[in-house]
């Protein structure tokens, strides 16, 4: 069986990534992104996601364990603030912020966060040939 080689999206799909806690107590997560890797990172950050049991395991919120755990899309749901827009230098700039109660958990993902060299030239804009 052939093992595929992954790849670590924060580090060798980024330029830059910062993430900070705030003084107002949210998570603020600036990333610098090689344009060729745009549309993965796009896609990467729709998949992601969380649910209320992962929520009370990293944060101060009791969950209610007999009940069905409802899933949430972390760029949809967890974030106060979300921008991106292509800079002058053609790299592509993410912004995110987010609430305190998800900071650790937008940590763990972008230090989970992998992808293949399939992947890669899947989501590779056409005109980077």
């Amino acid at each position: 069986m052939e093992e595929i080689e992954r790849y670590k999206m924060v580090g060798e799909c980024t330029d830059s990534y910062r993430s900070l806690d705030t003084a107002d107590g949210t998570a603020d997560i600036n990333m610098i992104i090689p344009a060729r890797f745009k549309n993965l990172w796009l896609y990467k950050l729709e998949q992601l996601c969380t649910d209320d049991q992962e929520i009370a395991h990293y944060s101060d919120i009791n969950q209610d364990s007999s009940s069905k755990s409802k899933t949430y899309h972390m760029i949809k749901d967890c974030v106060e603030e979300f921008q991106s827009e292509i800079g002058e230098d053609g790299r592509f700039y993410i912004h995110i912020k987010a609430p305190k109660q998800f900071g650790l958990i937008w940590e763990i993902k972008f230090s989970d966060l992998f992808t293949s060299m399939d992947e890669i030239q899947k989501f590779q804009p056409s005109d980077w040939d």
